[in-house]
């Protein structure tokens, strides 16, 4: 028997690209931000052993650097901003889309005094780069036969100081068909995602979210379907769930983790009052 998956056509041979990048760490003067348990923030773990007291770790957090190009003013734009590429393979009706999502974080941003701190660019169609390259933060369009996500954003810091230096977002194709709901509802052989998380170990960063947006977003799609809606409204829910998973996303690329038991902090009630969350 040949192994192999649906990822390929013949499982006999498979040909592999390998890339090894070699990047030098800064070493300038970066302000180090250690980690508060009460916050959620991805980090690189220390262990002091010289520590005389009780509490050894000394976790950095991940966290980009963004300095004031007017370090007087109340709100400056940053010297050096994030800049998001999306890629040139992202079908057309989605960028714009995904734009919004992503400049969406600048409102955070200017609370913390920068402004444009986000900007998101397009990779020309005659880029000389790929999107793998990692001088670049790229939202990638991709299709995987079933992946485990319908968006994940991995990021690498360096692990002397906790600083982001660069970061991806996957955005699969599957997030906008039926499949993963089918074969969630119907148990065509694939493995909900609660019984996956029962069989194995996963790692901190493993993330759920685009998964069970999907299937938020087939139940909105059915209940539409059902009272009758117009292809604007039907257009327009897919919109803002796309919007929200890039929205997620981004912010795990800023090192933000997933805010776990915290949010049990408001009741149901709460969170459905629009005067509470406002």
């Amino acid at each position: 028997l040949n192994g192999g998956s649906e990822a390929v056509t013949d499982g006999r041979n498979v040909s592999v690209q390998l890339y090894q990048t070699f990047l030098e760490m800064p070493d300038d003067g970066y302000e180090v931000r250690y980690d508060d348990p009460r916050v959620g923030y991805f980090t690189d773990e220390v262990n002091d052993q010289t520590a005389t007291g009780s509490i050894t770790y000394r976790d950095m957090i991940h966290r980009w650097r963004l300095v004031k190009k007017d370090p007087n003013a109340a709100l400056s734009e940053p010297v050096k901003p994030i800049t998001w590429w999306i890629e040139n393979t992202t079908p057309m009706e989605w960028r714009e889309t995904i734009k919004e999502g992503v400049l969406e974080w600048n409102k955070a941003f200017e609370k913390a005094g920068f402004k444009n701190a986000m900007v998101v660019e397009i990779q020309p169609d005659t880029a000389t780069w790929d999107a793998g390259d990692i001088r670049y933060n790229v939202l990638r369009w991709t299709s995987s036969p079933q992946p485990p996500f319908g968006g994940y954003g991995p990021s690498f810091s360096n692990p002397r100081t906790g600083e982001l230096l660069g970061a991806d977002i996957m955005l699969e194709y599957v997030h906008f068909t039926n499949r993963v709901f089918y074969d969630k509802l119907f148990d065509l052989g694939a493995s909900s995602s609660e019984q996956q998380l029962e069989a194995s170990d996963m790692p901190q960063f493993y993330c759920s979210a685009g998964h069970l947006m999907h299937e938020n977003t087939m139940f909105g799609e059915c209940f539409l379907e059902a009272v009758g809606a117009s292809d604007l409204e039907m257009e327009r829910m897919k919109k803002e769930a796309m919007k929200s998973l890039i929205m997620h996303e981004v912010g795990h690329t800023l090192g933000l983790n997933h805010n776990m038991k915290a949010s049990q902090i408001y009741s149901i009630e709460q969170l459905q009052d629009t005067e509470f969350i406002k």
